[in-house]
């Protein structure tokens, strides 16, 4: 099998991986806090993301346009998840702010190139996944001084979309890169994002699961 196939298989499991945490987090999504409420709403739209997106692609259909809402869907999502964790008002605010102007942006961007819909929109990656980014960092900062929960999600999110984003930039920038290097990029991705995925079953393991015992005994 070469890289190409490999891809499709740890994909398929990223998924899955995907799937099972969408299940674990909504086993005590009503015991527990906001952020977690939040988190395991995040997790069900993306699941939902990804089903149809293979359904899609599995059909033949083109499915491009779907990335939009999936890079949209997640910016929102997450930026409120960490309006919830952060307790900081300036951070607060600052979540907010940039939350309110990237929106903005983005409606007024498809408004005047509504064509960018149905192709890779560089400056929609951008902006949408690098705030994510910067929260990210504002969190491990807020993590020095007192032990927040989370944690494992957090490095996860910061891991896969910093990593994500600047594969698939440079993967599209560059004009002269060859395909066989173009698949290892997007190998990479897959296997980031399983990664990702089996951090955040690790959170719900360490942090969340001894609360469902707890209830349930």
């Amino acid at each position: 099998m070469g890289i190409a196939d490999y891809q499709i298989i740890v994909s398929n499991i990223g998924k899955i991986v995907l799937g099972i945490n969408t299940i674990l987090f909504l086993i005590v999504f009503f015991r527990n806090e906001k952020a977690y409420k939040i988190f395991t709403g995040y997790l069900f739209l993306m699941s939902i993301v990804q089903f149809f997106t293979y359904y899609l692609w599995k059909e033949g259909v083109y499915n491009l346009h779907l990335a939009h809402y999936y890079l949209t869907t997640q910016f929102i999502i997450l930026s409120l998840f960490y309006y919830t964790l952060f307790k900081n008002k300036t951070q607060k605010w600052l979540v907010i702010s940039v939350l309110i102007i990237i929106v903005i942006i983005l409606i007024i961007q498809s408004y005047i190139l509504p064509e960018l819909l149905y192709r890779f929109n560089l400056l929609e990656i951008v902006l949408t996944s690098l705030p994510i980014v910067f929260f990210s960092v504002i969190q491990f900062y807020n993590s020095l001084s007192e032990k927040r929960k989370f944690m494992y999600v957090n490095s996860g999110i910061f891991i896969y979309i910093l990593t994500s984003t600047l594969i698939f930039c440079s993967g599209n920038i560059v004009n002269d890169i060859t395909t066989e290097f173009r698949t290892l990029l997007w190998f990479m991705n897959v296997i980031l994002y399983l990664v990702y995925q089996l951090l955040i079953s690790a959170e719900w393991f360490l942090n969340f699961r001894k609360k469902d015992k707890e209830v349930s005994t």
